[in-house]
């Protein structure tokens, strides 16, 4: 058989939670004879906790081949929504400080360094690529970020009164 994965798939951990809801397309497994079943784990609506889970799918046909492929659910928490688009996200991990800015059609993803004062949380990372730079206070749910790629030109930046209605959709 033969079998292609979905890309990498990120989603946001509800407000209170320790996992979210992991939905997506089982693949579809093509063979030269008829039928070949898929099988994911784990699989699609699984709770998934916070970080990266690796989803693995195999495909076997009626003589036992099999073919497998694989991709990941990003789950974070926290998410930044430009007030005025919504299309300029920030997904981030506040534990791991990964993150991914979803930025004018393109995405940036890395690790910074988280650093928490009371509710006020920040992100820095800083590579030879680009500079990220966040700020959310939880309790007030608003916050700010911004995207220097190269550093010193600024591409994006975000403006979120309210988190509590954000969409925190980040097209990969």
């Amino acid at each position: 058989p033969a079998i292609t994965c979905p890309s990498d798939i990120s989603i946001i951990l509800p407000s209170g939670q320790n996992c979210a809801a992991a939905s997506f397309a089982i693949p579809v497994a093509t063979d030269n004879c008829l039928g070949a079943p898929v099988v994911c784990s784990p699989p699609s609506g699984s709770c998934l906790p916070l970080g990266v889970t690796t989803v693995t799918c195999v495909a076997t046909d009626a003589s036992g081949n099999t073919a497998s492929c694989s991709f990941t659910v990003a789950t974070f928490d926290t998410c930044l929504q430009d007030d005025s688009n919504p299309a300029i996200v920030l997904l981030l991990n506040s534990a791991t400080g990964d993150y991914l800015f979803c930025c004018r059609g393109t995405t940036d993803a890395g690790r910074g360094s988280i650093t928490r004062s009371g509710s006020l949380l920040t992100l820095q990372h800083n590579p030879s690529n680009r500079r990220v730079i966040a700020r959310l206070d939880t309790a007030a749910g608003r916050g700010t970020a911004s995207l220097q790629s190269p550093p010193g030109s600024t591409r994006c930046v975000i403006t979120d009164r309210n988190t509590r209605d954000n969409t925190c959709a980040c097209g990969q």
